[in-house]
């Protein structure tokens, strides 16, 4: 019959996917209305299967300075940079969206980050989601309770643009642009 739409029903042979499968029809004609109605989605972003999906980074750090050296270490990366002076302003964030890396301070007025990084790791989605710890302190107690808390890198401050540019690659999963030494 023209013009109906094909009724949908469950996966047959007691192998749910998750996905109705056409009763009638053919794949071609499920497929092509699965594109154009664009209501499969995944991931806490919100895409359909359709859309590129461009790799968040946070940046939280009480230092202007080092929120912009990090957002000129991502020039010509596809990346997005979003960043924020304290924890509490991420946090509107974070409880949003889910990001492909974080960079967080230790030491910051509000709350530090080895504490976040403990409550971050006890929300859903969040538990193992790369965060590089930042600090002007290069203590050993402060790196080993990041990596017990599951942090994939420690940096001291100052930081290179080529180290920032390479760590944004190598967790976040950006591409472009020539490395930079600095």
């Amino acid at each position: 019959m023209r013009g109906k739409p094909a009724r949908l029903g469950r996966a047959r042979r007691g192998t749910h996917t998750g996905y109705d499968v056409p009763r009638s029809g053919t794949l071609r004609n499920a497929l092509k209305r699965l594109y154009f109605a664009k209501t499969i989605r995944y991931g806490r972003g919100g895409k359909t299967l359709m859309e590129k999906s461009t790799p968040t980074v946070v940046v939280i750090d009480d230092s202007t300075s080092v929120r912009a050296f990090v957002q000129r270490c991502a020039d010509g990366l596809d990346v997005e940079i979003r960043a924020y002076a304290s924890v509490s302003a991420a946090m509107a964030y974070l409880s949003e969206a889910h990001p492909a890396l974080v960079f967080l301070d230790i030491i910051m007025p509000d709350k530090d980050g080895l504490t976040f990084l403990q409550e971050m790791r006890r929300m859903p989605g969040y538990e193992d989601l790369p965060v590089v710890m930042v600090s002007s302190k290069d203590y050993a107690q402060d790196r080993m309770t990041a990596k017990d808390l599951g942090a994939v890198e420690f940096v001291a401050k100052p930081m290179s643009t080529k180290t920032i540019r390479d760590l944004i690659i190598k967790y976040a999963g950006a591409t472009g642009g020539q490395t930079e030494h600095g």
